[in-house]
């Protein structure tokens, strides 16, 4: 396995399609290791990334403030698109 580049692991992050019945809320809680369909590298970098930031405070904080700020402009974005769609 390759060692990641200096970013941290907030930089790195990506959006993971999420798997399973959609239907079924006891799926969302398992670990996202669990839920990817990801192959087993990207499995072995998610679990590099989360043993790093389990041992660094700092990158964990950034870590979270950039999940954050992508629910944030997500939920706003689908906020915009609600407004729009009931003005045609």
């Amino acid at each position: 396995m390759a060692q990641p580049n200096s970013l941290s692991g907030a930089d790195q992050a990506t959006a993971l399609p999420l798997s399973g019945v959609f239907s079924n809320p006891i799926g969302f809680v398992a670990p996202a290791i669990l839920q990817s369909n990801q192959p087993p590298e990207v499995k072995q970098e998610m679990a590099y990334i989360a043993k790093q930031l389990a041992t660094d405070p700092m990158a964990m904080r950034l870590f979270c403030d950039r999940i954050y700020q992508l629910l944030k402009d997500d939920l706003q974005a689908q906020q915009k698109r609600a407004h729009s769609y009931g003005k045609r």
